[in-house]
C-alpha cells in the first residue's frame, strides 16, 4: 500500500511536508466553506502520479505557478517498505531510493514501476496495472467518471468490450478466454488467407470441395509408388528407356533445371521493376493543357500534388534501381552457371538440349507430386481453421455468457445490499448488465437523477474494491457534491469497512452527523484550507496572493 508522499514544495499545511496514509479509507479534507482551488484535486492527482498516472505533470497551472519539482513517495509491501522518486519534468522515468529519498542509481522507464506495481498488487491479471487501476482513479481532470458508463476508462472510449475484458480480468475469468479468443482470431485470420489465396493470384488453390482433395489424395496414392519406382531405376543406372541416362547425368540436368527456372524469376523480377520505373506522372506540359482547357481554375493544389508525386517517385525509383542492379548481377550469375553446367554435359558427350524420355517422366510425376500434396496441404489447413473456429465459437457462446451472468449477478447482489444501507426508506439499487458478450449497461430502475447517478458509480466503484482485486479507488469530491445528504453521508461507512485502500477529497463536514464526523476525521490524511494552508501554500487562484507569492520567492 502506500504509505507517505514527500515533496518540498508542499506548504504550512503539509506537516514535515509528509502526508502519510494508512489502510482503507484515506481523506484529504477542504476546510467548510473555503474549498474551491485549495489543492485537493492536485493531492488526488499527485497520488494517482505515485501510481504511475500521467496526468499531474500536464497540469499547466500547478507548473507554471509551482514550478517543476520531485515527488517522493513509499510503498509497502509484506512488511517491506520501497521508496521511490518521481519529477514532473522527465515523468516517463522515475528513481529507486533509499529511506531518506536519496536516489540510488540511475533513473529507469516509468514502466518498471508499473509493472513493480502490477507484480505486487496485481500478479494474477492479465492487462496491466495502469489499465485496470486507472478507470478507477476518478479525479478532476482525468475524465473518467462518465455515470452512464462507468466502466469506460475515458471520456471518448466508446468501444465496451476492452471495458468488459478488464472486468473479466479483475474477477480472474479472462485467462480461459483470451487464450480461446486469441486462438479463434487465428483461425479466423487463416481462413481469410485462404480465401484470399483462393481469389488472388500468389497462389493457386485448386482443392476447395471435399470431393477434389479425396481425389487428390487417391492421385497421390498412386503417384507416390511410381515416382519411387523410376527414381529407383534412375539411381541404380537402368537405361533400357534412356541409355543416356546415368546417376552423374541425372544430377547434372536437375543442376542444370534448377538453374534455368532460378534465371526465369529473375528475369521476370527485372522486367516486373522495369515496368514500375516507366510509370508515368503529370507534366507541366498536363497542367498547361488543363489551364487552357479550364481557363480560371486555380491548379496550384495539382501543382503541388505533382511535386510530391516527382519527389517520391525519385526516391522510390532511386530504390528500384538499386535493386534492379542486384538482381542483374545474380542473373549474370545463373547464366554464368547454366553455361558452365551445358560445358559438363557437353564434355560427356551429351546434347543439354535434348529431351530424355525417363527424366523427363520422372520430373513431371514429381512436379505433380509436389504440387498435389502443397494443396492437399492448403486444404487441411484450411479445414483444421475452420473446424477450430467452429469449435471455439460454441465454447465461447457457451462459456462467456455464464462468466458475465455470474459476475452481474454477484456485482448486482453488493450493489443492492450497499444501496440498502444508504438509505432509511429503501430505493431501487443500480444494475450492471450485459445486453451482448461486447455490451454492458448501468442504470438504475426509474431513477435518473444526477445524485442517483453518481452515487451509483461510486457504490459500484466500492462493489468491485470489496469483490474483485481491484486494489485501490481514488474518488474526487465533484462525485459526491449532488448526492442527497443521507446517502453521502453513510458513504463513507462503507468506505471504511474496506481494507484495500481509498482517497477521498471532500468539502468539508459541517454539513455531517456526529458518527459521520468521527468517520472522516479519523481518515483524514491532510487538512487544506485558502491561502497559506493550501496545498503548495499559496493559492495562485487568488491574483495578489499568488503575485506576492512568487516574488518572495
Amino acid at each position: 500500500m502506500l504509505t507517505r508522499i514527500y515533496c518540498e514544495k508542499f506548504g504550512q499545511t503539509v506537516p514535515r511536508k509528509t502526508i502519510r496514509f494508512e489502510k482503507g479509507l484515506n481523506i484529504v479534507l477542504g476546510a467548510d466553506g473555503n474549498t474551491n482551488s485549495i489543492g485537493k484535486s492536485t493531492a488526488l492527482l499527485i497520488i494517482d502520479f505515485c501510481f504511475g498516472g500521467n496526468t499531474y505533470p500536464k497540469q499547466d497551472d500547478v507548473i507554471a505557478n509551482v514550478g517543476h519539482h520531485i515527488i517522493y513517495f513509499t510503498f509497502r509491501f509484506d512488511g517491506q517498505d520501497y521508496h521511490f522518486a518521481r519529477g514532473t519534468e522527465k515523468p516517463d522515468s522515475y528513481w529507486e531510493c533509499d529511506a531518506d529519498f536519496n536516489h540510488l542509481g540511475d533513473p529507469k522507464p516509468i514502466k518498471e514501476l508499473t509493472d513493480f506495481l502490477k507484480t505486487q498488487y496485481l500478479p494474477n491479471t492479465l492487462r496491466s496495472f495502469r489499465t485496470i487501476a486507472s478507470r478507477f482513479m476518478r479525479i478532476n481532470g482525468k475524465s473518467n467518471y462518465d455515470v452512464i458508463k462507468p466502466l469506460r476508462a475515458h471520456a471518448n472510449k466508446a468501444d465496451d468490450s476492452e471495458a468488459i475484458s478488464s472486468l473479466e480480468d479483475l474477477f480472474g475469468e479472462l485467462a480461459g478466454l483470451e487464450d480461446k479468443k486469441r486462438r479463434l482470431e487465428e483461425a479466423k485470420k487463416s481462413i481469410s488467407s485462404f480465401k484470399s489465396a483462393q481469389s488472388g493470384s500468389w497462389i493457386r488453390v485448386q482443392l476447395t470441395k471435399k470431393s477434389d482433395y479425396k481425389s487428390a489424395l487417391k492421385t497421390i496414392a498412386e503417384l507416390e509408388p511410381q515416382v519411387a519406382q523410376i527414381k529407383a531405376r534412375i539411381e541404380a543406372g537402368d537405361n533400357q528407356d534412356d541409355p543416356e541416362i546415368s546417376p552423374e547425368i541425372v544430377q547434372i540436368r536437375a543442376d542444370l533445371s534448377f538453374e534455368t527456372r532460378r534465371k526465369s524469376r529473375l528475369q521476370a523480377k527485372i522486367k516486373k521493376l522495369s515496368s514500375f520505373l516507366e510509370g508515368e506522372s503529370m507534366t507541366e506540359s498536363d497542367l498547361k493543357t488543363l489551364q487552357t482547357l479550364f481557363p480560371g481554375v486555380d491548379l496550384r493544389p495539382l501543382q503541388e500534388i505533382a511535386t510530391f508525386r516527382a519527389q517520391l517517385a525519385a526516391n522510390v525509383n532511386a530504390e528500384i534501381e538499386s535493386e534492379k542492379t542486384a538482381i542483374q548481377d545474380e542473373l549474370r550469375q545463373a547464366e554464368e552457371r547454366i553455361a558452365a553446367i551445358k560445358k559438363r554435359l557437353e564434355a560427356l558427350g551429351i546434347d543439354p538440349n535434348a529431351s530424355k524420355s525417363l527424366l523427363e517422366r520422372y520430373n513431371a510425376m514429381s512436379d505433380e507430386l509436389r504440387r498435389l500434396k502443397k494443396q492437399v496441404e492448403f486444404y487441411e489447413k484450411n479445414a483444421a481453421s475452420m473446424e477450430t473456429r467452429k469449435v471455439l465459437n460454441q465454447e465461447l457462446k457457451g462459456l462467456e455468457p455464464n462468466i458475465l451472468q455470474g459476475i452481474s449477478e454477484s456485482i448486482n447482489a453488493e450493489l443492492e445490499s450497499i444501496n440498502d444501507r444508504l438509505y432509511t426508506v429503501k430505493r431501487m439499487a443500480p444494475i450492471l448488465t450485459f445486453p451482448t458478450l461486447s455490451k454492458y449497461e448501468y442504470r438504475t430502475p426509474n431513477d435518473t437523477g444526477t445524485g442517483t447517478t453518481y452515487k451509483s458509480l461510486i457504490i459500484l466503484d466500492l462493489a468491485l474494491l470489496k469483490l474483485s482485486a481491484l486494489p485501490v479507488l481514488i474518488h474526487d469530491s465533484l462525485l459526491f457534491s449532488d448526492i442527497w445528504k443521507e446517502p453521502v453521508s453513510n458513504l463513507f461507512a462503507e468506505y471504511a469497512q474496506i481494507e484495500k485502500q481509498s482517497f477521498l477529497a471532500i468539502d468539508g463536514i459541517e454539513t455531517f452527523n456526529e458518527v459521520t464526523k468521527a468517520t472522516i476525521l479519523q481518515a483524514s490524511r491532510l487538512s487544506l484550507g485558502g491561502g497559506e494552508d493550501s496545498l503548495f501554500g499559496f493559492s495562485w487562484a487568488v491574483k495578489k496572493k499568488a503575485e506576492d507569492a512568487q516574488s518572495s520567492e
